[in-house]
């Protein structure tokens, strides 16, 4: 007979109670991000990341290797920081990355049509501002504008609940398959999909802002901009994965089963 899980461990949660102690019943969104610097390797794993997505293709699987070495880590290890990048564990990271990119990429496909519906409607708009003459075309133009940004926003914030769930379990469990467990996905997302639209939502406006920052310091700023996001979305997934957790969720096994907590966990956890 298979052993029973313990619970994951969560990072610290600064300034107040952790999600691990039950009493918390949401996300922490500025926490997403300043939980990246309350590691002494903070920046640098910020530089980096950054650098990662200078390398075409293979950098972002590296990364989602590293987010995944990262949601591990935090699992077995109470009061943990990020684990500092290692680019003599590139191979390493490559491997694990390469799951969940493969989910995702196939996962991709079923963005497309949705996003082709939001074009049409928009292109709709547009066409009939432009048909009611002068005066309402630029009126169509910008409402055709804002429907194409938020229709796509929404459909990506609308499908990472499903994908989250598949990256996530591939990731953790380092097989293609598992990002497939029907039966897990629609657990993860019955539990958390109110907080996974929400918080997708939230990580795009954020995305915009630190875009247009990266974009202002001469551009290369952008990737470092893009690490930032990567970090964030790591710390957003430990969270949904809490919360689906303490509403009932069975735990994701690793290959390497976490035996408990460590033996001098700091008091409260």
């Amino acid at each position: 007979m298979s052993k029973s899980l313990p619970p994951p461990f969560a990072p610290p949660m600064h300034g107040g109670p952790s999600l691990s102690q039950g009493n918390v019943d949401g996300l922490r969104y500025l926490e997403m991000f300043s939980y990246i610097f309350r590691s002494p390797d903070g920046i640098s794993n910020v530089l980096l990341c950054g650098i990662c997505f200078l390398i075409p293709i293979v950098g972002p699987i590296v990364l989602l290797g590293y987010r995944y070495e990262v949601l591990e880590h935090w699992h077995r290890h109470s009061q943990a920081d990020y684990p500092k990048f290692d680019f003599g564990r590139f191979g390493d990271y490559l491997s694990r990355g390469i799951w969940p990119f493969l989910v995702l990429f196939v996962a991709s496909f079923l963005l497309i049509p949705i996003v082709l519906l939001v074009y049409v409607l928009s292109f709709f708009v547009f066409a009939m501002g432009g048909i009611a003459g002068d005066g309402f075309a630029i009126v169509g133009a910008i409402l055709g504008f804002g429907i194409l940004i938020l229709g796509v926003m929404l459909a990506a914030a609308l499908l990472g609940t499903v994908t989250i769930p598949m990256e996530m379990k591939a990731g953790l469990q380092k097989d293609f398959g598992a990002g497939f467990d029907m039966g897990f996905v629609k657990n993860f997302v019955r539990s958390t999909w109110k907080e996974t639209v929400i918080g997708f939502l939230f990580l795009y406006a954020a995305n915009l802002v630190l875009i247009f920052v990266g974009f202002l310091a001469l551009c290369i700023g952008m990737y470092f901009s893009m690490a930032i996001l990567l970090m964030a979305q790591t710390h957003f997934e430990h969270q949904l994965y809490l919360l689906y957790l303490k509403r009932g969720g069975t735990p994701i096994p690793t290959p390497h089963p976490f035996a408990g907590p460590p033996k001098n966990a700091p008091s409260g956890w």
